[in-house]
């Protein structure tokens, strides 16, 4: 009965006092076998709940299950009692007070006497860890953070952080990551180690590459993304250092950067700091085309593209992997005979200039045809311009050539010839021929073969002539004193010999003064003759003179007369004989060879006859 009105007392004290564990203390279970009877005697245990947190206290034996506030409960004396902490959520076990110290949730009470025990909870704080991740960069502002790096806070147990991001210069958020998604701003109700990761990466610019000028090439870039070519433009982190390198084509130079800050013909280096735009300009190479004239003709060479009029211009420069035609053409009497260097045959000349090129036109003067010719019976010899014609010869002429023709006559015992004249491309006379070549040309030149010449000796001999030989000596010994060439014989009659047939083969004669006589030999002594034989080698007229009788040994028909200055079977080796003499004052046959018989010692002329040629007289 003393036990449950002491539990009232309790009751009502607690509620006067203010005290929130009435109900606790109310509802305070009592033994099941608790005699309200029984002697006093048990030891109280008080537990208290203290901090900004909650938390249960309970008990080992049980009895206590302390939520809130203070919570007693009688134990039998000397009892082991194991007190549990156990923070509510939100919450963490702080410490023991009282009969109990230390952190660890469990303490142990041994109830010697009453004792009074403190659980300290607290409401948990937990670290909110903000991070900053990416290449750009930016701030984090909110709830009392403002993180410009990595930064940690402690925050209470259930409280809302709104945090709000700030890209720096050329960055941009990328996006929220741990506790946050997204890239508006971050709320978040904490209940734990929090960690948030604001990410921030630099601006995207945009790099732009363009060529220009009339050649090609190729840029790139390092770091890649441009091959320009093709692809021309590439995005890039802000503050990225891009460089470019320009690469011509075959054919082509790079000559230079704009744009971007770049200038010169080396790499391009620039720094994204906003979008860019660099030029390369490549330009074709040039290369030269030479034409060269060769040969001893004329022409000109064009080419199309135009550039090329040689002439006088013969060298151009034109742009890599143009194609240039070039024309000969020749001129008034030359042909083309043809390309070398660059191009060969006759044809069109395409030249391709992928490098510097050298082409030779040859234009050849055209040659005409100069026939020479010689008509007539003489001799002689046609020279000049490369001309040395004996007979008929025919030579090529270069176009426009000047030719000069001269002749020789023959002037050889056996071709002693006169030159009568030109005949054909315009020549006449005697002179030089001169002419200019411009089609084919025939001359003539005529010769006539002068006559043998037929003299009577100026000295006069006796029969005793040393036989047909000496006779013969004799006349040739008074041709070479009278300065006349070749060979000579004397006109006598001897033993089984007629006059006549001492000159087969000759033909033509006339005298020292070239009055034409007789063709043949026959004709002498058996016509009459056009003049007297009356002229010595010299050309002196012996008619007239003391002596004009000459040794024969001829009848009047000009036969051997069957005598001549012979004794001992040797003719013309006497001068005790006699024989027949002609006079040299007459012109009929019978005088000329036959006029009469004289004693061999008489001093008498003789006839003398070139033997050299075959001529022929009017």
């Amino acid at each position: 009965m003393r036990i449950r009105l002491l539990a009232t007392f309790l009751v009502a004290i607690t509620a006067a006092c203010g005290g929130d564990d009435v109900n606790h203390l109310a509802d305070a279970p009592l033994p099941p076998d608790a005699d309200i009877d029984a002697a006093p005697g048990s030891v109280e245990l008080s537990v208290t709940n203290a901090g900004t947190g909650m938390g249960t206290v309970t008990s080992s034996p049980a009895g206590i299950t302390c939520t809130a506030g203070s919570c007693t409960h009688g134990f039998d004396p000397n009892t082991a009692v194991t007190l549990t902490a156990e923070p509510a959520t939100g919450s963490v076990f702080v410490s023991w007070g009282g009969a109990c110290s230390g952190t660890t949730p469990t303490c142990e009470v041994t109830l010697a006497q009453a004792a009074n025990v403190t659980a300290t909870f607290d409401i948990a704080q937990y670290a909110v860890t903000v991070t900053k991740g990416g290449n750009g960069t930016g701030t984090i502002a909110g709830s009392g953070i403002n993180c410009g790096t990595t930064c940690t806070v402690m925050v209470d147990h259930g409280t809302m952080i709104s945090l709000t991001q700030t890209p720096g210069n050329l960055s941009v958020f990328a996006g929220w990551g741990g506790a946050c998604s997204g890239t508006a701003g971050c709320m978040v109700t904490v209940t734990g180690p929090t960690t948030i990761s604001a990410n921030f990466a630099l601006d995207n610019l945009t790099l732009f590459v363009t060529k220009g000028g009339n050649g090609m090439g190729t840029v790139t870039s390092a770091p890649a993304g441009i091959n320009c070519g093709v692809d021309c433009d590439q995005t890039y982190t802000a503050n990225q250092m891009v460089t470019l390198t320009a690469a011509p084509s075959t054919g082509s130079t790079f000559t230079g950067w704009s744009g971007g800050g770049c200038t010169g013909t080396g790499t391009c280096t620039v720094t994204m700091t906003a979008a860019i735009t660099v030029t390369a300009t490549f330009t074709l190479q040039t290369f030269a085309l030479t034409v060269t004239k060769a040969g001893n003709g004329a022409g000109t060479v064009t080419s199309n593209p135009a550039g090329i009029a040689c002439g006088a211009d013969c060298n151009q420069s034109y742009n890599y992997n143009t194609m240039v035609a070039l024309t000969a053409t020749p001129s008034t009497g030359s042909t083309f005979t043809g390309w070398s260097g660059a191009c060969t045959g006759t044809g069109a000349c395409n030249v391709t200039m992928t490098a510097a090129r050298n082409v030779t036109a040859t234009f050849t003067l055209m040659q005409f045809t100069l026939t020479v010719g010689k008509t007539g019976d003489g001799f002689g010899t046609v020279t000049g311009n490369g001309i040395n014609c004996g007979t008929t010869c025919t030579v090529q002429v270069n176009y426009g050539t000047v030719v000069t023709l001269m002749q020789t006559p023959g002037a050889t015992s056996a071709t002693l010839s006169t030159f009568l004249g030109w005949g054909g491309a315009g020549c006449t006379g005697t002179g030089n021929c001169t002419f200019t070549m411009t089609s084919a040309n025939a001359v003539d030149a005529s010769y006539k073969l002068l006559p043998n010449i037929m003299f009577t000796t100026g000295r006069t001999f006796d029969g005793n002539l040393g036989g047909l030989a000496g006779a013969d000596a004799k006349c040739q010994a008074a041709a070479t004193a009278g300065g006349l060439t070749g060979t000579y014989r004397a006109w006598l009659g001897a033993t089984g010999v007629d006059p006549s047939s001492r000159f087969t083969g000759a033909t033509g004669w006339m005298r020292s003064d070239t009055r034409p006589m007789f063709n043949r030999i026959e004709e002498f002594g058996t016509t009459t003759l056009p003049y007297m034989p009356s002229l010595d080698e010299a050309g002196n007229e012996l008619a007239g003179t003391a002596q004009v009788r000459v040794w024969t040994a001829a009848a009047s028909n000009a036969a051997y007369l069957g005598q001549n200055c012979n004794t001992g079977g040797l003719d013309w080796n006497t001068t005790s004989a006699r024989t027949q003499a002609g006079r040299l004052d007459a012109t009929n046959v019978n005088v000329i060879v036959g006029a009469d018989i004289q004693p061999c010692a008489s001093l008498f002329h003789l006839y003398c006859f070139g033997i050299d040629r075959r001529a022929s007289i009017p």
